[in-house]
């Protein structure tokens, strides 16, 4: 019997040990910060400039990011916001798709899974026509990237599987958000990101 104890406090303490050598980075309203980094970046991508470049603060609406400096001015709304959830909100600026990438930036090297997510435009008593959204992985080595959802983008509702896959220190996992229209809705973009030691 004192052994079938030993045995089990044993597997115990290694279960505990294996717990807490996983390191766990979600993005959820207690994660969403008024400040870039240090994994966790917002940015959209210009279809016009073609380039990915950081979101605009917009202080007085909280942790609100958004593609214009000044949006009341310009009455241009694609952000990253907190509102029930952290929710990627795209369009377009002349003409042309501007993006919102909620991007992680992998802090050290290892295998890491990205946990099932579901990218769902918020009920806002509106229509929308599906939005389009990729999961990336840039490559800071090579300069690749690889969508990790297939070769195209997937249309929401869209609900992914567990991802695993080796990143090193650097590399980034980009989830992205493209409208299909001039924009408007809201698709919640909340992923689990999980280090295996």
């Amino acid at each position: 019997m004192k052994k079938l104890i030993s045995l089990f406090l044993a597997a115990l303490m290694l279960v505990g040990i294996t717990t807490a050598m996983a390191e766990t980075f979600e993005m959820n309203e207690e994660n969403f910060l008024a400040e870039q980094g240090p994994v966790w970046f917002y940015r959209y991508y210009s279809e016009e400039e073609d380039a990915i470049k950081d979101l605009n603060l917009v202080a007085e609406w909280g942790v609100n990011w958004q593609f214009s400096a000044t949006p009341q001015a310009d009455e241009v709304y694609h952000s990253l916001c907190e509102w029930d959830g952290i929710q990627a909100m795209p369009g377009t600026w002349l003409g042309k798709q501007v993006d919102m990438l909620l991007v992680f930036a992998a802090p050290k090297d290892g295998k890491v899974t990205i946990a099932p997510m579901s990218f769902v435009i918020k009920d806002d008593g509106n229509e929308w026509e599906p939005y389009k959204v990729q999961i990336q992985k840039f490559d800071a080595a090579t300069q690749e990237v690889t969508n990790l959802l297939g070769e195209d983008w997937q249309l929401t509702p869209y609900d992914t599987e567990a991802i695993e896959l080796e990143v090193k220190a650097g590399d980034e996992l980009r989830f992205v958000v493209r409208s299909t229209g001039s924009g408007g809705a809201a698709v919640s973009v909340m992923p689990v990101i999980t280090y295996a030691e």
